[in-house]
């Protein structure tokens, strides 16, 4: 084999990957997937993670532009005393295929709605389908099978807007 051919050979078989976020955002028992424009999938809002952007960070980015929604993710931010944070942990992690040379880690988060009658707005340019699914909506076929077992973890797990927000409302003392 010439030096040339597998050079080629070498750099055909490279695969790449990208750290990306998805953020699985509940409201009212339902959680919101979009229509992917070029997979012609239903996923959760999420996208590649800029330069020097955090990956919480991102799931907001990418959930603000996608949805125009304000999300509170599912986990706690803390700054410790020596001066290092540790960041909000993803609920998982998932390792895609996008083709036989490029994968995504996607690092997949769950949310609420900051807003307790949240409007979808999303930016020009993105996707126009949204939808909330409700529980027996996730049985589909047409939803792959990572996005429905998210999905039913998030409706599982993420607090409703009241058992996250109403506390932080004047004139509603906690319990």
């Amino acid at each position: 084999m010439s030096r040339i051919s597998t050079d080629r050979h070498l750099i055909m078989s490279e695969i790449t990957r990208h750290f990306t976020v998805s953020t699985f955002i509940v409201h009212e028992g339902r959680v919101l997937l979009l229509m992917h424009k070029q997979l012609g999938l239903w996923l959760p809002p999420g996208g590649h993670i800029e330069r020097d952007e955090l990956p919480q960070d991102a799931a907001v980015r990418e959930a603000r532009e996608e949805t125009g929604l304000e999300i509170q993710l599912i986990g706690e931010s803390e700054q410790l005393p020596d001066g290092s944070t540790m960041l909000i942990q993803p609920r998982a992690m998932n390792l895609h295929h996008i083709n036989p040379f490029h994968q995504h880690i996607d690092m997949e988060f769950l949310a609420c709605c900051r807003e307790q009658h949240p409007q979808l707005n999303p930016a020009r340019g993105e996707s126009s389908q949204l939808r909330w699914f409700a529980p027996q909506d996730l049985d589909s076929d047409s939803l792959a099978y990572n996005v429905r077992r998210m999905a039913h973890l998030a409706l599982e797990e993420v607090p409703t807007w009241e058992q996250a927000f109403r506390a932080e409302e004047p004139n509603h003392p906690q319990p």
